[in-house]
């Protein structure tokens, strides 16, 4: 019921504060009304309220003409406002709000007035006359089509039209407010909006819902608030004007805005400011901007292209997650920070160069790009985090510069398309699952510098046919090599101490593994090993007619005899 009283007061500010002699009828008023409702309310000084409303409703059912339509107007009492010029705030106070306290059979008060009975013919009412012939059902406000709002009202209450699906048109022009307030217009069919030139703030979800077409933002406003026009499933077209430095979390979320043209004097594209926007296919974004910000533009799908400006300096975490249709983009050579998951799932993105400046390219950051086949890394790249590339089935080749030394877990799985790579100099190690399901991977250079190979590392890579392991490797991780059928010949160093369990299971092709040191420990599986299934359908591991040398005595002769595979003394 607050809420109900509260979009009452609220459109009866919003008409005051336009003159009665610009109410667009729409026909004569004085033939077409059935009803004209007045009161006044407000601050009180003996017996003098501050504000008045007229409410005018039309319900003409006649042969050939069916009418149901109302107007309200808002605006301070003249006679309060002669009498008491220095009392004159223009801003209805909250205390003259009320909630029913219990139930239906309650009353709301009102400062100044009798009691107002909670319901009227079966609906909830609000207070519009002591005369109790004069209460108005919430049922006639579904019919409000035209507000206006005279001079002199400063501010308007939140949820001020948003019982009133039906209104199309509102006149503020006169009024002196700075904000359109919380969901002021939220759920309305609100086509034709005159605002103030105090106009500075359209506030949280103010049209949210609605159903605007297209609307040109004041010059005067510098701040859109959060879901600001979230919703509004008709909002083909907006304006941003160069005044606005504010832009809050999902502002035009589920909006049908198709392109947008963001002002360089923005400065940074806020968090999720346009975040989930179906329909918006192209973004221009002014010098000025240096920051996108995370999630700015996640989950646009239909995004194809976007224009990055020189000056930019980072591109926040999610930033372009899940813009599906995007397929080209330039990042400008001033960006030095791409942030985690920035690109993810851009499944038409065809290609990136990463600027110069960069340092770091950061987890997930072109995660899941399904047609990426050309990618640029500078030399000011140190790292590559984990799932980086990961998912990039197109990416045949990847060159990386000698200054990067740690290469993360995932940064290359499931490349399906890379055939060849060369890890630098001064990695040193290769990283858990690094390329896990690279199924087109024939040749890889491991550095002098790696001493170990995770977990995974080279698992279902099945076009591998040989590899040399670097002469300082003092292990290798479990199931490292599981599934590379191809694999013909691999060299172990006699530094290696562990080869950890299904490192070569599965590897079909490998018909024999020299094992260099007498101390090297095999897990389990490690070697001599294939799956197939029993007479019952249950997968199996069996032993391969293999072969194992190493030195006599060693731990791999111990291996080998625990499983019946064949060794030799080498």
């Amino acid at each position: 019921m607050k809420k109900i009283i509260a979009a009452v007061l609220c459109v009866m500010m919003l008409v005051s504060a336009l003159s009665v002699s610009v109410f667009a009828f729409e026909s004569d008023p004085t033939n077409s009304y059935e009803h004209i409702y007045t009161a006044t309310f407000g601050n009180e000084i003996d017996g003098v309220k501050q504000f008045y409303f007229t409410y005018i409703y039309c319900n003409r059912n006649r042969p050939g003409e069916s009418i149901k339509y109302s107007y309200l107007t808002i605006g301070i009492n003249p006679e309060f406002k002669e009498k008491y010029p220095d009392q004159v705030t223009g801003v209805i106070p909250e205390e003259y709000l009320y909630e029913d306290p219990e139930n239906e059979g309650s009353y709301i008060k009102q400062t100044g007035d009798e009691a107002i009975p909670w319901n009227h013919q079966g609906y909830p009412v609000y207070d519009v006359s002591k005369d109790r012939d004069y209460y108005i059902g919430v049922n006639q406000f579904d019919l409000l089509s035209e507000v206006l709002v005279e001079e002199g009202i400063v501010s308007l209450p939140a949820f001020a039209f948003s019982l009133s699906p039906n209104l199309k048109k509102a006149y503020l022009a006169d009024t002196s407010i700075t904000e359109i307030p919380e969901a002021c217009f939220m759920n309305t069919s609100l086509e034709e909006l005159t605002v103030p030139a105090t106009l500075t703030k359209i506030g949280d979800r103010a049209f949210a819902s609605s159903k605007l077409t297209s609307y040109v933002i004041p010059e005067t406003v510098t701040e859109i608030g959060q879901q600001a026009f979230e919703s509004t499933s008709s909002l083909k077209s907006v304006v941003i004007p160069d005044s606005v430095n504010t832009i809050g979390k999902y502002a035009f979320r589920y909006s049908a805005v198709e392109s947008l043209a963001v002002p360089g004097t923005l400065g940074e594209v806020g968090e999720s400011a346009f975040e989930c926007m179906p329909y918006l296919k192209n973004v221009t974004l002014g010098d000025g901007i240096t920051s996108v910000g995370d999630y700015a533009f996640t989950n646009d799908m239909s995004l194809e292209s976007i224009a990055l400006p020189e000056g930019l300096t980072s591109i926040g975490a999610n930033a372009f997650r899940r813009c599906t249709a995007l397929n080209n983009v330039t990042i400008p050579a001033s960006v030095s920070e791409i942030g985690v998951n920035a690109f993810k799932y851009c499944k038409a993105l065809g290609s990136v160069a990463v600027p110069n400046g960069v340092e770091k390219i950061e987890e997930g950051a072109f995660y899941g790009c399904e047609s990426l086949t050309s990618v640029t890394i500078p030399e000011s790249v140190t790292a590559i985090d984990k799932e980086a590339f990961y998912g990039c089935s197109s990416l045949a080749s990847v060159a990386i510069p000698a200054s990067v030394s740690k290469i993360a877990s995932r940064a290359f799985g499931n490349c399906a398309a890379l055939e060849s790579l060369v890890i630098p100099e001064g990695v040193a190690s290769v990283a858990n699952y690094l390329f896990y399901g690279c199924k087109s991977l024939a040749s890889v250079t491991i550095p002098a510098t790696v001493t170990t190979i995770g977990k995974g590392a080279f698992y279902g890579c099945s076009a591998i046919t040989s590899i040399d392991l670097p002469e300082n490797l003092v292990a290798i991780g479990s199931d490292c090599f599981y599934e590379c059928e191809a694999l013909e010949s691999v060299n172990l160093p006699a530094t290696l101490k562990n080869i950890g369990k299904y490192a070569f299971c599965r590897c079909y092709a490998l018909t024999s593994l020299v094992v260099p040191s007498a101390d090297t420990i095999i897990g389990r599986y490690a070697y001599g090993y294939f799956y197939s299934k029993n007479a019952e359908g249950f997968g199996v591991f069996d032993v391969a007619e293999n072969t194992i040398y190493a030195p006599s005595g060693s731990r791999a002769e111990t291996y080998a005899e625990g499983i019946g595979l064949a060794f030799a003394n080498n």
